[in-house]
């Protein structure tokens, strides 16, 4: 993956009423941080940040921060977002050595139609995202797998990933990630089956039910004209 460049300023002032001024200019207040060096405070332009963002590596984009004369690579760490309107407030930004490896998640797309599918399965996904270690200039924008072959009760694995040299999975090797569960007709069957076997209410239920409470009541005025 090639380095996007990207803008910053330093940041003057900080505080709740100058990240306000500088979301109103299309400005994003944000910092920079690790690989032992000083945190920075630093402004982006909203707009050039979300257009990198935008790419199929979405926020593993891998950032060649352009600050005056300096150059620094970057991955975007945490983007903070208002929970009500959506709108970005905050961006990190972490420091990256090219040559020492970094902890992403990559989403993961299985291919194909499973064969247990075709035969009346169910495919689960438990893994929308797959954690890896890898140099950031190898982070691929996703993870594929081919899922045409499984059948019903089968699974595959994180050992069943076929990855470049140099990508480390962080998940243990028999790790399910994608599994083929039983046919929906059989699970529809066992249902219908209990509701079939479920003691239901007849018509002659219901007459008892009513005799058993008229004579109820009738039991009670006989023995209140008894009594009295």
């Amino acid at each position: 993956m090639e380095a996007q460049s990207l803008q910053i300023e330093i940041r003057q002032q900080n505080g709740k009423n100058a990240a306000r001024q500088l979301r109103m200019r299309g400005l994003l207040p944000g910092v920079i941080y690790g690989q032992k060096s000083t945190p920075t405070s630093v402004t982006v332009s909203a707009n050039e940040l979300f257009s990198l963002l935008s790419t199929e590596y979405g926020k593993n984009v891998l950032l060649k921060l352009q600050l005056g004369n300096r150059e620094e690579f970057a991955v975007v760490k945490e983007l903070q977002v208002d929970p009500i309107y959506g709108k970005p407030l905050h961006v990190d930004f972490c420091r990256v050595d090219l040559e020492s490896p970094i902890e992403v998640r990559v989403p993961f797309k299985p291919l194909g139609q499973p064969k247990g599918v075709l035969a009346g399965g169910e495919m689960n996904v438990v893994f929308r995202a797959i954690p890896i270690r890898v140099k950031p200039s190898a982070i691929p924008p996703f993870i594929e797998a081919d899922v045409s072959a499984l059948d019903i009760h089968e699974m595959l694995q994180a050992k069943d990933l076929k990855l470049p040299k140099g990508i480390d999975v962080l998940l243990d090797s028999d790790r399910t990630l994608v599994a083929i569960a039983a046919e929906r007709k059989e699970v529809v069957e066992q249902v219908e089956g209990e509701i079939a076997a479920a003691p239901t209410e007849t018509a002659e239920t219901k007459e008892g039910e009513g005799a058993a409470k008229e004579g109820s009541k009738a039991d009670g005025k006989s023995k209140g004209k008894t009594e009295s």
